[in-house]
């Protein structure tokens, strides 16, 4: 349930609230999927504040703008809201978001004050977007992440390339994820995602391990406000260790999904 008010001229502001998350209906922070204002100023000046979807991530957040059933793993590794005061700008090329920031839903809670930078280059058919993310997660070591997502459009052809590089300490995350849609008609679309992850926990002489993932689902619209999607996954991790197998996992998700 998304609610959007403008109590004033270039003020908005925007409560979504997620009324049945995937932990079941409790009364915690993931009930509320954002709640924030956002200001307008002149020359492409804004101001927001309060808790908002991450800025960056070549996936959307959630249904129906969603072309598949389930994120890909990098839509995990990283923060998915951030809670705290941004200043922006934005023209028809470049987008620029910055502010300091208390808290992330994922993959931790930092303990103190810790900063976002974004910045977004437009073009006719895409965009490029860099963003650096620093956590203080403990006294020592804060986790300082950058992202890279582009996302392009060529007829109907949808692309979607996202990296990212983690560090904690020794420790270091690292992934990449590629995707792609194609509409067959005006009513159906197939979306193909292919993902890898590796997460180091820099100790010396310890396994290494790595997940792969791809899904291939497939969009139909019922009808106006109707629609279906059929996806499989496959998931082929790697737990570098000699003494243990591997299993490959399968599984199937249907959705049909009711937007008004």
């Amino acid at each position: 349930l998304d609610i959007t008010a403008n109590p004033m001229e270039n003020v908005e502001i925007r409560t979504d609230i997620n009324m049945w998350p995937s932990n079941g209906m409790t009364f915690d922070d993931s009930l509320v999927e954002q709640a924030y204002f956002r200001a307008d100023f002149t020359n492409g000046v804004n101001l927001i504040g309060g808790k908002i979807n991450a800025p960056f991530g070549a996936e959307e957040v959630d249904h129906p703008d969603m072309l598949q059933v389930s994120h890909g793993q990098l839509y995990g590794a990283t923060a998915n809201q951030f809670n705290g005061l941004f200043a922006g700008y934005d023209n028809d090329s470049i987008d620029v978001l910055v502010g300091v920031h208390n808290g992330s839903d994922a993959p931790a809670a930092p303990a103190a004050a810790s900063a976002l930078a974004t910045v977004k280059y437009s073009m006719d058919s895409g965009h490029v977007r860099v963003t650096n993310v620093y956590e203080t997660l403990t006294a020592d070591d804060p986790r300082i992440l950058v992202d890279l997502d582009t996302s392009w459009g060529f007829g109907d052809i949808g692309i979607d390339v996202e990296a990212m590089y983690a560090m904690e300490g020794d420790a270091t995350d690292t992934g990449a994820m590629f995707k792609l849609n194609y509409g067959l008609s005006d009513t159906m679309s197939v979306t193909g995602r292919f993902d890898w992850v590796q997460m180091d926990s820099g100790v010396e002489d310890a396994p290494v391990p790595s997940n792969m993932t791809g899904a291939a689902c497939l969009n139909y619209d019922l009808g106006d406000n109707l629609r279906s999607q059929l996806e499989v996954g496959v998931g082929m991790p790697n737990d570098d260790n000699e003494d243990t197998e591997d299993e490959m996992t399968i599984d199937a998700q249907l959705l049909l999904l009711g937007h008004f």
